[in-house]
């Protein structure tokens, strides 16, 4: 396990948190959680994907999960390594489905890019990676968007049907960071940090910048985004633990 030691909380010592804070202590690699940090605002979020190759039989979501109950294990997906974020969503997927963790097995790749290659010719079945990591795929006629893990629409992806709203059952998952001080800033700082971020996000500045990287850039402040990375680390425990 990583031991580290959190620096003081001045106001001016900042950091970057990204989604596997909510997953790496669950996973023994590290003894830092949310807990440790003071939230200033969510800077971007992508959300999990389902892709297929443009060749493949399969037409929509449903199907995908309905061939998995009649054929366990004979499907075979990639996205990114063992236990990181996409394969996650491959599991999240199954069980929301009542279906075991095997019922379509998971291959792990070298990230998104060498697994969407992988899709494309005909290595795997489907890939559960972002929309923003398959865009140039889908772009190029190789790969198709089955649906996105997200409760809302997506304003990139207004024609990808929710994974909820394709089969029915209840799941979704993002990736997101966060800006962060360490824990115990004092909150006439946290103050000063939240107005001047909302500053930028009136900008546009960030926004432009995310959307280009594929990130969609939802804003979230003070005990809100607390909130958030609890339920983050909520789920991602249960997913992980079981």
């Amino acid at each position: 396990m990583m031991l580290l030691k959190m620096p003081s909380p001045d106001g001016y010592t900042l950091g970057i948190a990204t989604v596997e804070i909510a997953m790496m202590h669950h996973q023994g690699m590290t003894n830092l959680t949310y807990q440790d940090y003071t939230p200033i605002t969510r800077l971007a979020v992508i959300y999990g994907g389902l892709q297929v190759a443009k060749s493949s039989p399969f037409n929509n979501a449903q199907e995908i999960i309905d061939y998995a109950k009649a054929n366990p294990g004979k499907l075979k997906a990639s996205g990114s390594g063992l236990n990181s974020i996409w394969h996650l969503n491959n599991i999240g997927m199954l069980r929301a489905a009542g279906l075991p963790d095997n019922a379509i097995r998971f291959i792990p790749s070298q990230g998104a890019s060498a697994a969407l290659q992988e899709l494309a010719s005909g290595g795997v079945d489907i890939v559960t990676s972002s929309l923003g990591e398959a865009d140039s795929m889908v772009k190029a006629g190789l790969v198709k968007h089955m649906a996105i893990m997200s409760n809302e629409k997506s304003a990139f992806y207004p024609d990808v049907p929710l994974f909820k709203e394709a089969t029915g059952y209840d799941w979704d998952l993002q990736a997101w960071n966060m800006l962060v001080a360490p824990k115990g800033l004092d909150k006439e700082a946290q103050d000063k940090l939240t107005a001047a971020m909302k500053k930028v996000y009136a900008s546009g500045e960030l926004a432009e910048f995310a959307n280009k990287q594929g990130f969609e850039v939802i804003e979230l402040y003070g005990d809100d985004a607390t909130q958030f990375m609890a339920n983050e680390d909520k789920k991602f425990g249960e997913i992980i633990k079981k």
